[in-house]
């Protein structure tokens, strides 16, 4: 499922890259799990400034949230946080997937 985000970030580098980077400042950055290989069909673009990217096993985002965080109440503002912050990597792959809403409807398909 990976290789259409992955084809949408040669498309848009700069837009992925910003992504990425976005996320690191809110203090998610991407799992550091690679191929040791370029994916397949990707194997051309080895060299490539986004190869690093390219080569990522996953797009996992995550945030410990510390036990008084859960404790005192607050875990919930903690996630929506978290998810606020992941929305334009959750945007940016569904578009390259295709599952992007055109009419509207902020409702999620099922």
């Amino acid at each position: 499922m990976l290789a259409p985000i992955r084809r949408a970030m040669l498309d848009d580098p700069t837009g992925g890259r910003t992504i990425v980077d976005d996320l690191g400042e809110a203090g998610l950055p991407l799992a550091d799990d690679r191929l040791r290989r370029m994916p397949v069909g990707f194997t051309n673009r080895s060299g490539h400034v986004l190869e690093p990217d390219l080569r990522l096993r996953s797009l996992e985002v995550s945030r410990p949230l510390p036990s008084d965080v859960w404790c005192e109440g607050a875990a919930v503002d903690a996630i929506v946080e978290v998810v606020r912050a992941g929305m334009p990597l959750l945007r940016f792959g569904n578009e390259a997937a295709g599952f992007a809403r055109t009419d509207g409807d902020r409702r999620p398909r099922l």
